[in-house]
């Protein structure tokens, strides 16, 4: 029997392109990879922060690629009860990252210009602020 009757369906290779978002702390190139797995690059300027939230669905690695950051993080119950789980801060710099699980939330602060590497899983959307200095909801 040939392969071609063998197999249900092929796997293959494919080439994207990637495509810049303008945000107020910075920028981000992004792009998509797998079904359900998207890439970001993140410039965040001197000083500046994202929003502080959590992903619904998606689970997120934060690679710092260059520069120095403050991330504050926490666990899902830090949202319900932030009293008796409160966020943590902690400074990375190039070569360390931040593994975040869907419902934790997480906020990244440029304490040098920053390029950080975001790879998620998991729909894009369902993201939920819960501080913005832009105003942003």
């Amino acid at each position: 029997m040939s392969l071609m009757k063998e197999q249900k369906h092929f796997k293959s290779c494919w080439v994207s392109a990637s495509h810049p978002r303008e945000a107020p702390w910075g920028e981000e190139l992004v792009w998509s990879a797998l079904p359900n797995v998207h890439g970001k690059i993140i410039y965040m300027e001197e000083g500046h922060r994202n929003s502080l939230k959590y992903n619904e669905l998606k689970d997120e690695c934060l690679f710092i690629l260059e520069g120095d950051v403050e991330v504050e993080y926490g666990s899902e119950l830090s949202i319900k009860d932030p009293i008796m789980h409160p966020l943590k801060k902690e400074r990375l710099t190039h070569g360390q990252s931040l593994n975040i699980q869907s419902g934790c939330p997480y906020r990244i602060k440029a304490i040098t210009a920053a390029r950080v590497i975001e790879i998620g899983t998991g729909p894009l959307g369902h993201v939920i602020r819960i501080e913005d200095d832009y105003g942003r909801k």
